[in-house]
């Protein structure tokens, strides 16, 4: 038995990687209990509930989607809750979960007291190796077959390729353990997943990013056009077993650019003729490659395209040009005006970066005038400060700019290990970035629709959006501790 801990962020949606390697393992014979939503179980009831499961031969946690802030000098309240921000934020977080440090030390503890072997993934496993936690193998990037991998070495003695740092195994699934062909990834959901037709469950289409933003921390840049792109009767595969299983409709569909190609979206606009199922989805959008063809935008209701997360990042022209972003402003603030003119069901999630190389206290605040003047655009419009990144010791999710900040205008001002730089340009500062964040964000809420505040948007029904999602999270704890007879 394997006992895999998560934290979906976003219900009544289900994050993908946990599930995707529980079916890995579970292909193998391999008996796997997922465990979503974590930091929403009562600490004394999970304890009971993992007595229940026995002879677990390792433990694996799926790492948060953002990572803690790390102050070497000191361990106690170093990490931060980056989540959703309908996460009250904690700065007692632990280190690989978000769970409190002192919950998360707890954890780590029983499982230790059991001889437990654990392993940690996801999109910042990468970090972990540097921070003071128990932890035993990471596996950084896509570990689809590096899991099979650890494994064998925990269960079978097999070798594994790894370097060892602060007494921790690390794996570099992405250049060890490469996938390199995206076949056979379709994934699968066990009885005690409790699935049902009222989620909103992941469908990967493609890996990586034909483009390479300055800015961005994703890893898998710059990829060829066309390329780590599943196949059509794999992503059809996807979508009939979890529509003929569960009766599940509305998906997300994770692609880093979901538009990046028109042949990508005729795959779609097939799959849907051919199954008849009229399903709908979430995807990443660039809005400039939509604005420059027609044939896509057409093809919108045709694939049941209902909702977008849409990086602007910013409506500077130079700073757009600084950072790959090149588009003009205005002709996309045309665009985005006529295309919810035209779908005016659809869903726009926006995002804008503060502190690009030319952003100045009165670009920004002429951005939140936009928006504010246009309040039917965006479901959700958010900034976010720029971060850059301390690279040392670091080889994933590093940005260009976090490479060389001096190349793009950034003046370095301070910035511990493993934490993200005080900066500053000649217009604009770090300090000053995040106190415009602060300030213009509430504005945003209370001025556009803001129907919900993340991008959980493949949902056409309002009702949806205002359901109580602590209630989904009870009660799928409640059908697990049932299924355990607690």
């Amino acid at each position: 038995m394997i006992v895999l801990f998560n934290d979906s962020p976003n219900p009544p949606i289900r994050s993908l990687g946990v599930y995707r390697i529980a079916t890995e393992l579970r292909r193998r014979g391999i008996e796997v209990e997922v465990i979503d939503f974590l930091s929403h179980w009562d600490q004394s009831v999970l304890l009971t509930y993992l007595n229940t499961i026995t002879e677990v031969e390792w433990w694996g946690f799926s790492t948060k989607f953002f990572p803690p802030t790390f102050n070497s000098d000191n361990f106690a309240g170093q990490a931060t809750f980056r989540n959703s921000e309908w996460t009250t934020n904690n700065n007692n977080a632990g280190f690989i979960t978000e769970l409190s440090i002192n919950d998360e030390t707890a954890l780590i503890h029983y499982i230790k007291n059991r001889q437990g072997t654990i392993v940690v993934g996801g999109p910042n496993a990468e970090i972990i190796q540097h921070l003071p936690v128990n932890v035993d193998i990471i596996c950084a990037g896509y570990s689809d077959l590096a899991v099979l991998a650890v494994h064998n070495h925990i269960v079978h003695g097999n070798s594994l390729i790894y370097t060892q740092f602060n007494d921790k195994k690390y794996v570099d699934a992405d250049k060890h353990y490469a996938v390199q062909i995206l076949n056979n990834l379709t994934t699968e959901y066990a009885k005690s997943d409790f699935i049902t037709e009222d989620w909103v469950l992941p469908i990967e289409i493609g890996r990586g990013c034909i483009f390479q933003c300055a800015f961005c921390e994703f890893d898998h840049l710059g990829k060829k056009p066309g390329t780590y792109i599943r196949s059509k009767e794999e992503i059809k595969q996807d979508i009939l077993y979890r529509y003929n299983t569960f009766g599940v409709k509305k998906f997300m569909f994770v692609d880093d650019t979901f538009n990046d190609s028109l042949e990508k979206m005729y795959l779609i606009r097939d799959i849907r003729q051919e199954t008849g199922i009229d399903f709908e989805f979430w995807s990443y959008c660039r809005v400039d490659l939509l604005a420059a063809n027609p044939k896509q935008v057409d093809l919108i209701p045709e694939i049941g395209w209902k909702s977008f997360t849409i990086g602007i990042e910013t409506f500077n022209r130079s700073s757009g040009k600084a950072v790959g972003k090149g588009a003009d402003p205005e002709k996309l603030k045309h665009f985005l005006i006529e295309l919810k003119q035209r779908f005016p069901e659809l869903r726009l999630q926006i995002n804008i970066i503060v502190g690009l190389p030319h952003d100045t206290e009165d670009t920004i605040r002429e951005t939140i005038e936009w928006f504010l003047a246009n309040p039917d655009i965006a479901e959700y419009a958010k900034l976010a400060t720029l971060r850059i990144k301390n690279p040392k010791g670091l080889t994933k999710n590093i940005s260009k700019m976090s490479k060389d900040p001096e190349k793009y205008g950034y003046k370095i001002l301070d910035g511990k290990q493993f934490d993200v730089y005080k900066w500053t340009t000649p217009y604009m500062d770090s300090n000053t970035a995040q106190q415009l964040v602060e300030k213009y964000n509430p504005l945003l809420r209370d001025g556009t629709t803001n129907r919900r505040p993340d991008h959980v948007t493949a949902l056409s029904d309002d009702s949806f959006f205002n359901v109580d999602r602590f209630y989904i999270i009870q009660n799928y704890i409640s059908k697990k501790l049932h299924y355990q007879n607690i």
